[in-house]
């Protein structure tokens, strides 16, 4: 359960960075 929590963590925060990255280009 740990390690898909820490997944979805850090899917969450590749997506959000893609987010940003897409917005800022």
């Amino acid at each position: 359960v740990e390690s898909i929590l820490t997944y979805q963590l850090y899917n969450r925060r590749a997506m959000s960075a893609r987010g940003l990255a897409g917005l800022a280009s």
